[in-house]
């Protein structure tokens, strides 16, 4: 790693000075090294399945026992909108992952 650090950086590579340039599959390949520089863009925390994940467990934690068709409305209410779709499937990955507990339309952490 202090290789990578001193040598493989992304906007100035060091190639002709690397002890290990030899064995190098990026050495003076401008393609790799563009891709090193590349950063993917990320979907905004406000768009992600987190913001609404979090955001029903801090309303759980609050409140315990809630429809969740009224969670669902207090999350379009903070502007955190999703498909109903979308949100039965968070809904279900959050019981999956142990989080929330639902027992008919109630939901409630464990």
């Amino acid at each position: 790693m202090d290789i990578g650090a001193l040598f493989c950086t992304a906007k100035n590579p060091k190639c002709s000075d690397c002890p290990l340039q030899q064995f190098c599959a990026s050495k003076n390949n401008a393609e790799r090294h563009e891709a090193t520089r590349q950063k993917k863009k990320g979907v905004p925390f406000k768009e992600s399945d987190r913001i609404v994940r979090g955001t029903i467990l801090k309303l759980l934690t609050r409140q315990d026992n809630q429809d969740k068709n009224e969670i669902y409305e207090q999350l379009l209410r903070q502007n955190i909108k999703r498909e109903k779709e979308k949100f039965e499937e968070i809904l279900a990955q959050l019981e999956k992952d142990g989080l929330v507990r639902k027992q008919n339309n109630l939901l409630s952490l464990p």
